[in-house]
């Protein structure tokens, strides 16, 4: 990659941008600041044109886009790039996969130093763009339902000293990977912290699961969390789980994000789920939940699970267009 890349537009690309730009221009910021209102993104099945489509359906471009990439990625960070000249910060959730078949990276041999060489390719790559970019550095590695076994080289339980072993291992591949992007010069990258949702149900005393995970906050930028209203569910916003992610990660002066959440959409219910995990989130983080600072919705097309439509739509829409959401 050169490091010209962002030129690479011509310029009648340019000119569809700026039509582009002029139709949906993005609300003023809700406050002065680096990190200061809300930066509303979403992860849209399919290709640019489903993201675009959604973006016409809110009548502005969002701040964020968020999209998966695998452990080996080199195609040259096209999404990222388009992103960029659209005014959006991309958000790579960069996973442990090394293909489609189940197959991963261990995080041992991350630490280890066997991916060295392409990690400075990929860092190389990051830096080039030469704008922000935020990464998800295996998104939801505490999660002992999605494979996490194969990132972390066999089963592990949840007992205190399996929950300690997987999360030395993965604080110490995130620390190396990320000390080799700082070490290239990809300072532009910012590192998210977003373990799922389970370590934050209430469990008793002791110490809290996602602590044994975090790397230390020299190597965090924000500290997220991932959690979705399962389907059949109907939760007002907050609920007890995002109470306590907030409770517990506030005092670590990070800015805050939920990276990923989403609700079905039901219209046999008045209101649906969608709807009313979305509304209540415009309505409180502002009053409630100030250190939030990014949310992400999964508008994921598998069996339509999730999909912004109807009433959760125009609540989405609503908190995309209100000013305290505006922030980029």
């Amino acid at each position: 990659m050169k490091t010209g890349l962002l030129s690479i537009a011509g310029s009648s690309l340019a000119l569809w941008l700026g039509g582009w730009m002029t139709l949906f221009t993005a609300p003023a910021l809700a406050q002065t600041g680096t990190h200061s209102g809300v930066m509303i993104g979403a992860f849209v099945s399919g290709d640019r044109d489903n993201f675009i489509a959604l973006e016409k359906q809110l009548g502005r471009v969002l701040a964020i886009d968020f999209t998966y990439k695998q452990w080996a990625w080199s195609d040259g960070l096209s999404r990222q790039v388009w992103d960029i000249q659209q005014g959006r910060t991309p958000l790579i959730a960069w996973s442990a996969k090394l293909n489609g078949k189940g197959t991963c990276v261990t995080a041992a041999d991350i630490a280890a130093g066997k991916y060295d060489a392409q990690l400075k390719m990929q860092a190389k790559a990051m830096k080039s763009l030469g704008s922000k970019v935020l990464i998800d550095f295996i998104p939801e590695m505490t999660d002992r339902k999605i494979g996490m076994d194969c990132f972390y080289g066999a089963a592990w339980s949840a007992d205190d000293a399996g929950i300690a072993r997987a999360g030395a291992a993965y604080a110490a591949a995130q620390r190396h990977v990320v000390g080799i992007f700082r070490a290239s010069g990809a300072t532009n990258a910012e590192w998210v912290f977003a373990p799922d949702g389970q370590p934050f149900k209430n469990r008793g005393g002791g110490t809290p699961e996602w602590t044994r995970f975090y790397p230390g906050s020299a190597w965090v930028d924000w500290i997220g969390v991932d959690h979705h209203i399962g389907p059949g569910r109907r939760k007002a916003f907050p609920d007890h789980l995002l109470s306590k992610f907030y409770r517990e990660t506030e005092s670590y002066g990070k800015p805050l994000m939920l990276a990923q959440t989403a609700a079905d959409p039901d219209p046999s219910v008045q209101p649906d789920a969608q709807t009313l995990w979305l509304s209540g989130a415009e309505a409180t983080i502002p009053k409630q939940f100030p250190a939030i600072h990014a949310v992400i919705y999964n508008d994921h097309g598998k069996r339509n699970q999730h999909m912004l439509s109807g009433a959760g739509l125009a609540a989405f829409k609503a908190m995309a267009n209100d000013p305290y959401f505006a922030a980029r």
